[in-house]
């Protein structure tokens, strides 16, 4: 929706140069526009195993959590609808999207009772549960973790249930410790070994993830520090973007 009108400044995209004010004025006039209200956000929480590890001082659930709260509010304040469902090899919460900003609370309510269970999660399970309930366009934010190959392809093969009705974000957490131990020097022959192991995880987690950006999902690999702050502002760059 039109907003306003200003100078351009470096960094803009020129798609929103206003021509005819540009002409009038005799110098780059921008258009800003305010994002469309009303659009849909489901945040989807694995609970499963992986889930449970703990970094940062806590789980990696519960920094999802904080995350979905933190996210939640803001896109209710914006005035779009928001639902939530978690799962781990099944559905245990779920919350159909709304748009008042008392919705939080029931949102916050069936959190209470989550905790990570020593399951894998049945990815296409959730997946398809959402479908058949939200059919208007939604951006999915999907809050996990992996580690294997086999963990990546289950997600790889789900995440297509959710294309070409819905946008897929998929948030993975990454270990904060793992940043440290990458930066430290090899005091002993198991500190090398150590390092190479994870390099090589690393490694495969990367490419788990660059396959799913492959097929038409958002993708962020974050630490706890990062992702309240960074799921927001993708969050934010998709309104700004249209991409719903």
């Amino acid at each position: 929706e039109f907003d306003s009108l200003r100078d351009y400044a470096d960094g803009d995209d020129p798609r929103f140069i206003h021509w005819k004010a540009t002409a009038r004025m005799g110098r780059p006039i921008i258009q800003e526009c305010r994002p469309e209200r009303n659009q849909t956000v489901m945040l989807l929480l694995d609970t499963g195993r992986l889930m449970g590890g703990r970094t940062a001082g806590r789980t990696k659930m519960d920094h999802a959590l904080e995350a979905c709260t933190f996210l939640a509010h803001a896109a209710l304040s914006a005035g779009d609808r928001v639902g939530f469902l978690s799962f781990d090899d099944r559905v245990n919460a779920f919350v159909p999207p709304r748009s008042t900003v008392v919705h939080l609370q029931s949102i916050l309510d069936q959190t209470l009772r989550l905790e990570p269970k020593l399951v894998e999660p049945h990815y296409e399970r959730a997946l398809l549960w959402l479908k058949n309930r939200v059919r208007r366009r939604s951006l999915v934010v999907l809050f996990t973790d992996i580690l294997d190959e086999i963990a990546s392809e289950n997600l790889l093969a789900s995440m297509a249930i959710l294309r070409p009705r819905h946008l897929p974000l998929c948030v993975t957490i990454r270990d904060a410790e793992w940043d440290l131990r990458l930066n430290e020097i090899p005091q002993r022959v198991r500190d090398v070994y150590e390092a190479a192991i994870l390099h090589e995880t690393l490694k495969k987690r990367r490419l788990g993830l660059q396959r799913l950006h492959q097929r038409g999902a958002l993708v962020l690999d974050l630490t706890p520090r990062q992702l309240s702050a960074e799921t927001l502002n993708r969050y934010l760059e998709t309104k700004q973007k249209g991409l719903l």
